[in-house]
C-alpha cells in the first residue's frame, strides 16, 4: 500500500529536528550521569593532622594508614613489613601528603653505600648532600625501601641518626654533623623483619641495634 509518503526522509528530518532541539541537552546529561559515576568512585579523604593544615588525600587509604601515622606522629619513626604488593611505598607516601611535608625515598641494596646515605665530595671538595641529609636537618617523611636487602653495617651509619638525633656527615669539611629537624621521619619498609627469608632471596639479617630504633 502506498501513501506517496517517503517515510525514511520524513523519519530522518524529524530525527535532526530532535537533535537540534534536544541533542545538546541528552549529550549533557549524559556526559554529567557519566562523570558522576566516575566521581562516585573517587575516595578523597579529609586528613587533620594536630599542628599540620587540612590535606585532602585522593584514593583509598592504606589499611594501616592510621596506625602508621601515630606512630609517626609520636615517635617519628616507623617500620612496615609486607609481602610484594602490599602498598608499603604507597602508604609511606600517604603519611607524607597527611604531615604536608616532603617525600624521598631510596631502594636499599647489598651495593649500598654510606655516601648514598650521607653525601658525597667531588674531586675538587664541593659535598654532594643526599636526600636523606637535606630532609634529616630540613624535615620531611624519608623511605628505606626493601630495607631487609641492605647491607646491615651500612644501616649502622644512622643509628646515632636516629637515636640521638644528630649523625656525622664527613663528606662535609665546613659542618660535618647534621642535626635531625624536629619534622623529619624515617619509615623503613621491607618483607621481612630483618631475621632474612626463605621466601625472598638476598634478605638480609638486621642488626638489632637498627631494628631496636622503630615500632
Amino acid at each position: 500500500l502506498s501513501l506517496g509518503i517517503d517515510l525514511g526522509a520524513m523519519f530522518e528530518n524529524a530525527l535532526v529536528k530532535f537533535v537540534n532541539q534536544k541533542g545538546n541537552g541528552i549529550i549533557l546529561n549524559t556526559i554529567n550521569g557519566e562523570l558522576e559515576k566516575a566521581l562516585s568512585k573517587v575516595h578523597i579523604n579529609r586528613i587533620k593532622v594536630p599542628e599540620v593544615k587540612e590535606v585532602d588525600i585522593n584514593g583509598r587509604l592504606h589499611s594501616k594508614f592510621e596506625d602508621v601515622l601515630f606512630s609517626c606522629q609520636i615517635e617519628r619513626q616507623a617500620m612496615i613489613i609486607g609481602p610484594a604488593g602490599s602498598g608499603k611505598t604507597t602508604l609511606a607516601e600517604q603519611i607524607a601528603k597527611a604531615l604536608d611535608t616532603n617525600f624521598a625515598h631510596i631502594s636499599c641494596s647489598a651495593g649500598m653505600s654510606e655516601a648514598h646515605l650521607l653525601g658525597r665530595m667531588l674531586f675538587d671538595g664541593t659535598y654532594v648532600p643526599s636526600d636523606l641529609v637535606t630532609m634529616y636537618e630540613n624535615g620531611g617523611v624519608f623511605l628505606f625501601d626493601e630495607i631487609d636487602a641492605a647491607d646491615s653495617h651500612t644501616l649502622l651509619v644512622i643509628n646515632a641518626a636516629l637515636a640521638n638525633g644528630y649523625m656525622s656527615v664527613p663528606n662535609r669539611k665546613d659542618n660535618p654533623i647534621a642535626h635531625r629537624h624536629k619534622d623529619f621521619v624515617c619509615i623503613v619498609s621491607g618483607n621481612s623483619w630483618g631475621h632474612g627469608s626463605s621466601t625472598y632471596n638476598g634478605r638480609s639479617t638486621l642488626d638489632a641495634a637498627f631494628l631496636d630504633r622503630f615500632s
